[in-house]
């Protein structure tokens, strides 16, 4: 069954996740600025499990590294989808769906900002 998170949901799901996440991954402040930005211009589709097709090309979006960099330079959209982007063109083949791989500050909710920004659902 899915589900679709807007720019209002994101607020709500920043704090969760930093609850979640006890603390870790990041701020969950700067993840929500990307998340509201690439929402505005559309939502995005939580598809379950069991709807993703046995030959979609799913990928982890995350962002790694020391956390405290990202509130002494933020990053922007394109560092979350060109990577993406990249890895369709040299696997041949078109990513389907983003996936989230932790829950925190950040991590939770920059998958939703590359799901929106490319247009994909989340898995």
């Amino acid at each position: 069954m899915s589900t679709t998170i807007t720019a209002a949901d994101i607020d709500g799901l920043a704090r969760g996740a930093a609850v979640l996440g006890t603390g870790g991954g990041g701020d969950p402040y700067i993840g929500a600025l990307l998340a509201r930005q690439a929402l505005a211009s559309g939502d995005v589709t939580v598809v379950a499990l069991d709807e993703v097709p046995d030959d979609a090309l799913v990928l982890f979006v995350a962002m790694m590294g020391a956390p405290t960099v990202m509130v002494e330079k933020l990053p922007s959209l394109a560092e979350v989808i060109e990577p993406v982007k990249a890895l369709g063109i040299h696997l041949g083949r078109p990513v389907t769906h983003i996936a989230c791989a932790e829950v925190g500050g950040v991590n939770s909710t920059i998958p939703i900002a590359a799901a929106a920004a490319l247009g994909l659902a989340l898995v």
